[in-house]
């Protein structure tokens, strides 16, 4: 995880759960990074080897977001979708 966002802290949440706050260039390339994420992902899949992640990824909202569990939620659900495509691919 460090690798890819290597200029934002990275904090453990849960057992296997981690999060990232994005800030500077990661913030400004997040696409591209979680792109990249992804592509190695299905490259380690593919290989059957190296680390296999499910990512999601949310943006603050003012108009929507009231506590930053909103924004935890969005992500955990972009998450999940994730792993059910990469369960897919079995």
């Amino acid at each position: 995880m460090c690798e890819f966002f290597a200029h934002s802290p990275v904090f453990r949440v849960g057992g296997d759960e981690f999060v990232v706050f994005l800030r500077g260039n990661d913030y400004s390339a997040r696409h591209e990074i979680m792109d990249k994420l992804r592509r190695q992902v299905l490259e380690n899949k593919k290989k059957g080897e190296g680390v296999i992640i499910a990512a999601g990824m949310a943006e603050y909202n003012p108009e929507n977001d009231n506590f930053v569990s909103d924004i935890f939620e969005r992500a955990d659900k972009e998450m999940y979708e994730d792993k059910e495509k990469l369960k897919a691919l079995e």
